[in-house]
């Protein structure tokens, strides 16, 4: 084929016989489609093909690897769920490096939420002290506002 607008020709070549670049596409077609910029010189195009073709494998070794791994850590969760232990299905070290990730706000220890005006807004029993856990974590530039709800 040619096309004239992108200045591009279409050449149908028979694969090699000793090819072993088995697609898995299921076609067991002998001869492929390739596409040739005809702005540029045949040293050129075959550089072109040849940087595509060591793109596609890379990607394809990738995404091997990566589908390995995912089908490793299914199994590993799966595994962990069948046993009815959930560290184990998330994993000791895993689950041990979230919980380090991220220490917790001064206000988690109360019920909370942050309301569409993006005021903190937070709630907490009689008896447990609230307004000395709260007031030292307070700035002077804060407002404070309260209500005792029975």
């Amino acid at each position: 084929q040619l096309s004239l607008d992108s200045n591009r020709i279409s050449i149908v070549l028979e694969k090699p016989a000793g090819d072993d670049d088995d697609d898995d596409d299921g076609d067991n077609s002998t001869t492929v489609e390739v596409w040739l910029d005809l702005s540029r010189t045949a040293q050129a195009n075959v550089a072109l093909l040849h940087d595509q073709r060591k793109g596609m494998q890379e990607k394809v070794r990738k995404t091997e690897g990566q589908m390995a791994k995912a089908v490793k850590m299914a199994e590993k969760k799966l595994k962990g769920k069948a046993a009815g232990n959930e560290t184990a299905a998330l994993g000791g070290a895993e689950k041990q490096l979230l919980a380090k990730r991220r220490k917790k706000f001064w206000f988690q220890k109360f019920f909370w939420f942050i309301s569409s005006d993006r005021l903190l807004v937070l709630a907490g029993e009689k008896g447990c002290g609230w307004a000395e856990c709260v007031m030292p974590s307070l700035q002077l530039q804060s407002n404070l506002g309260w209500e005792h709800i029975l």
